[in-house]
């Protein structure tokens, strides 16, 4: 039975909610990720995405003029033992686009986005009707 957490990314890239727009975006660049787990006193507040960086250009705001918690969001949270199946059900309706994992304990331990949920719950819906095609992807 797949597990939530078995398709998610579990190398969480973390920086302190201090750190600067500039800085958020050298670590997505070069960890090749759409978002950084937010951290105040090395715990997970939420997270920032690569699309708040864009907005941010796209309005022409002076990002050292803006503080990094002013566009933190939370984290909408699925534990980790949850089907895939029954994550993407939960999260279909939703206009979240990013997930927390959470294990036992309520500690966040991993990411997942949407799409990815979305495109695994194909893989396995395809495999299970035996269908070799990928006319629907």
């Amino acid at each position: 039975m797949p597990k939530i957490i078995d398709f998610a990314r579990t190398n969480l890239i973390k920086a302190d909610i201090d750190t600067s727009f500039g800085n958020l975006a050298e670590l997505m660049l070069k960890n090749n990720i759409g978002s950084i787990v937010i951290t105040v006193e090395g715990e997970i507040v939420g997270f920032v995405d690569d699309k708040s960086i864009l907005k941010l250009i796209s309005e022409k705001k002076n990002p050292n003029d803006l503080k990094v918690e002013q566009f933190v969001q939370k984290f909408p949270l699925i534990h980790e033992e949850t089907h895939i199946l029954d994550a993407w059900e939960d999260a279909k309706e939703l206009p979240h686009e990013r997930y927390g994992i959470i294990n036992e304990d309520g500690k966040i331990i991993g990411i997942i986005r949407k799409r990815t949920m979305n495109r695994f719950r194909y893989l396995i819906l395809k495999e299970e009707m035996n269908i070799e095609d990928d006319f629907l992807m």
